[in-house]
């Protein structure tokens, strides 16, 4: 799983799923359980009417010697069917107690490690959240820096575009020769009578070259 939600998710589905099948096998033990029952039960009807059968014809045949221990075999077999049948009433009892108890005790576990779990992400997430706040403010650090960094980059390249930008130069005393419209820059680039535009701040001049002198290095 790539993410602890995911694993969270995984988790829980399948606490689900254990809680589904102990639900099925809580059915199947009281289908089973009343399978067994209606089993011996038939069982024992099946002897008693077996013996009630047995008991009829030795009766008849002894009847004037047997009808009192008849009477009081009669009355045996209605305690013992009785008492057979509390015994498996009894048996159904505790199993189903005890099966019920440890559905209880399962369904109880099961809820306690799913509260652990949820604790667990919750805490995992938490974490996450703070380490993402700490990177998020030292990116937000980091960008404010770059930000203040190339505004005053940005601020030093205007001031020092402001410097060397054609009008101030000129206010500082400084002049702009052209020729024909196009800055000079060298003497080379100049003859005898051409004429040429001086730029001051307050104006501009036109000469004529009538002298020229070059220092070649």
């Amino acid at each position: 799983m790539k993410t602890p939600t995911a694993v969270a998710e995984f988790l829980i589905k399948g606490m689900e799923r254990f809680y589904d099948k102990m639900l099925e096998l809580e059915n199947e033990i009281v289908q089973l359980t009343r399978n067994l029952i209606e089993s011996h039960q038939k069982q024992l009807e099946l002897a008693a009417s077996n013996l009630d059968y047995a008991v009829a014809g030795f009766i008849n045949k002894n009847q004037s010697q047997l009808t009192k221990k008849g009477n009081q075999l009669q009355r045996a077999v209605k305690q013992f069917s009785f008492q057979k049948e509390h015994e498996l009433n009894r048996m159904k009892h505790n199993i189903k107690s005890k099966v019920l108890l440890w559905f209880a005790v399962s369904k109880n576990n099961l809820f306690q490690k799913r509260r652990n779990l949820k604790h667990v992400v919750n805490q995992s997430m938490l974490k996450q959240r703070s380490v993402l706040g700490h990177y998020k403010d030292l990116l937000t650090g980091q960008a404010k820096n770059m930000i203040s960094m190339e505004q005053k980059r940005i601020l030093f390249h205007e001031n020092t575009a402001r410097l060397i930008y054609p009008e101030n130069v000129l206010k500082r005393g400084y002049t702009l020769t052209l020729r024909e419209g196009k800055i000079v820059k060298s003497t080379k680039q100049l003859n005898i009578n051409e004429e040429i535009e001086t730029r001051f701040t307050d104006g501009s001049i036109l000469s004529k070259i009538t002298k020229k002198d070059s220092n070649d290095n």
